[in-house]
């Protein structure tokens, strides 16, 4: 059959994940073809737990985007998983951020040279970047988690 066929195809990791070993695409998520449609292999798997398909997201509490044990997925939203990405210190912020075009090294030395009394017309002369930047930068704005 097509579920005995689809669990031959994962294996049980020593963190205790079921994880999809044939195809993935390129976040990770395994995926498989059904009924003509390429579809992620851990929604089919909760289809074959529960037989019903998942509302629009399903999370994984283990982090594991080719996990498809159901036991380690939870149903909810693009606002639940973007919480979870926050919460679990997934989400690329700071100079790991793709767009970043300052260091976090640089970023503290705007704060300093702030708190030394330097205007931030004189920070932005000298760092290389706008008023508004350095302002945004001190207060926090930018570059908060730092």
């Amino acid at each position: 059959t097509h579920a005995e066929r689809f669990w031959s195809r994962t294996a049980r990791t020593s963190g205790g994940c079921l994880v999809w070993v044939a195809g993935k695409d390129q976040d990770g998520y395994g995926q498989l073809h059904f009924q003509g449609k390429r579809i992620l292999a851990h929604r089919y798997a909760w289809f074959l737990r529960f037989g019903v398909w998942p509302t629009a997201i399903l999370r994984h509490s283990c982090d594991n985007p080719p996990c498809c044990d159901v036991n380690h997925l939870l149903e909810g939203q693009h606002v639940d998983n973007a919480a979870d990405k926050v919460e679990r210190n997934r989400q690329a912020r700071g100079q790991t951020h793709g767009m970043a075009k300052l260091s976090a090294a640089v970023v503290l030395k705007v704060r300093e040279m702030a708190a030394s009394g330097m205007t931030y017309a004189a920070i932005a002369r000298e760092m290389s970047i706008s008023a508004q930047h350095a302002s945004a930068i001190n207060r926090r704005i930018y570059w908060g988690h730092i």
